[in-house]
């Protein structure tokens, strides 16, 4: 196993060499090829820091958990991060925690906070039974997600922990549409500057199918 200093050794040069790579290019008037170079650069220097955020989260919370608490809201004060934000991360964390596949793949540039977002979507609210089910499958979500944009890998991501939940809860696809039909709502406003009247419609795929 590689020693922690030896993995924080090589992620560190890894971006290092990223900054290099960007701080080489002028972007204003790049050819395709430097584009290309500069896109990867830049995935690569993200997920760096993505990582580092989940990183900071974990020791902060750890040091709460010791009775320190005066490293709280280092994200959201010295970080700058939005409360939306740290609570994104708290999820790239949780994912990170419970599928350490996630977090080495963020680490070498081979998935994006991105993927851990949809990850933590579906994933939200699974059992510990369901989550060591998932866990037996890891490789073909990491598969997907070293090789998918976040959008095709969102999808994949779903129909794997939907058969898992499945398995679990053969009831689970009547549950849900329950939870939509319940959170199905209707909104109704004049825009003040025009007159025109809007109606933002939020339907469970029943009733959406029915007005169609």
């Amino acid at each position: 196993m590689t020693a922690p200093c030896q993995t924080v050794c090589m992620e560190a040069f890894l971006a290092r060499e990223a900054v290099e790579v960007l701080a080489g290019i002028d972007l204003a008037v790049a050819d395709p090829t430097e584009l290309a170079a500069g896109s990867a650069a830049m995935t690569r220097l993200q997920s760096f820091v993505d990582l580092a955020k989940v990183r900071i989260n974990r020791r902060t919370r750890a040091l709460a958990e010791q009775g320190d608490r005066s490293s709280e809201h280092v994200l959201l004060d010295e970080g700058r991060l939005s409360g939306r934000d740290a609570k994104a991360n708290d999820e790239r964390d949780r994912v990170c925690e419970e599928l350490p596949g996630f977090e080495d793949a963020l680490a070498g540039g081979d998935c994006t906070a991105g993927h851990l977002d949809a990850l933590a979507r579906h994933t939200k609210g699974l059992s510990d039974e369901e989550r060591a089910d998932l866990a037996e499958v890891v490789g073909d979500l990491l598969d997907s997600a070293e090789s998918d944009p976040v959008g095709l890998f969102d999808r994949k991501a779903r129909n794997i922990v939907d058969k898992v939940r499945n398995m679990h809860r053969p009831d689970s696809d009547v549950d849900e549409l329950d939870r939509q039909r319940e959170q199905s709502r209707v909104k109704r406003w004049t825009d003040r500057a025009t007159g025109m009247k809007h109606t933002h419609l939020e339907l469970d795929p029943l009733r959406d199918a029915s007005l169609w």
